[in-house]
């Protein structure tokens, strides 16, 4: 995931595609080099470092968002969507327990 990419593009096309000018799509960023210095904002790591857009790509673009469509961003934002449904059932039944204070 990056900025105005692939996933992004595709949540606009969903939700408003009268925002998208697929006239002005533009691939941007360097590809991904490994380690922890990363361009992808969800990669799992203990730690590592994401530099601002403009240090990777002219046009603020990381990432391919001629790859995107609505049908994608639909299909995005309705797995989140399930996600945080099942985390709120989930945290709903956590058994909180109170600490006594000596």
């Amino acid at each position: 995931m990056g900025h105005a990419c692939e996933m992004e593009t595709s949540i606009l096309l969903d939700k408003h595609p009268d925002v998208v000018d697929a006239t002005q799509y533009t691939r941007g960023g360097p590809s991904e080099g490994g380690g922890f210095h990363t361009i992808d904002m969800l990669k799992s790591e203990p730690f590592f470092m994401i530099n601002e857009f403009d240090e990777f790509s002219e046009s603020g673009v990381i990432g391919m968002p001629d790859f995107a469509t609505s049908e994608k961003g639909a299909r995005f934002l309705e797995a989140a969507s399930q996600a945080v449904a099942r985390f709120l059932d989930e945290f709903g039944a956590w058994d909180f327990q109170t600490r006594s204070r000596s």
